[in-house]
């Protein structure tokens, strides 16, 4: 019986608090937008883990960026030398992270200094 009476308290109590307690409506919650900024190392990371060519599609969309932001970053690299221009076959514009990279046979090859 004190288990049916404490039940029926604890019910009543949550259904009173959850009609005086203010909520807040999805547009009055704020949204909060974090400083997280995408630094050319982790652009240049994303590039070599995806083959070291990637497009600004590509990263905009596995990324915070919009398609424009990863436009204008990866063009930045570009003029930086980091990175360097190429067109698909179908005519898509790709960046090239590969350059700046040893491939697997320069890096058996090499010897000790």
């Amino acid at each position: 019986m004190k288990l049916v009476l404490f039940c029926l308290m604890s019910g009543l109590v949550g259904f009173i608090l959850g009609r005086i307690l203010p909520r807040k409506s999805s547009s009055q919650v704020k949204q909060t937008k974090t400083d997280f900024k995408i630094t050319d190392e982790m652009i240049i990371r994303f590039a070599n883990m995806r083959t070291g060519i990637i497009s600004a599609h590509e990263l905009a969309t596995q990324t915070s960026l919009t398609l424009d932001e990863a436009q204008k970053r990866l063009e930045n690299l570009v003029a930086k030398q980091i990175a360097e221009l190429r067109v698909s076959d179908s005519g898509q514009i790709l960046f090239d992270f590969t350059k700046n990279q040893p491939n697997s046979l320069d890096k058996i090859k090499s010897e000790k200094i």
